[in-house]
């Protein structure tokens, strides 16, 4: 029984969506602490 392939399929979006909010955050705080 493997999860992985039926959780990726039913849940792609939701994990699209934290990476992009996760990417976006963390290059929020790099901007940030550079200063520009």
């Amino acid at each position: 029984m493997n999860l992985l392939p039926a959780l990726l399929k039913r849940y792609w979006l939701q994990l699209v969506f934290i990476l992009l909010m996760a990417g976006a955050f963390i290059a929020g705080n790099v901007w940030s602490d550079r200063g520009w």
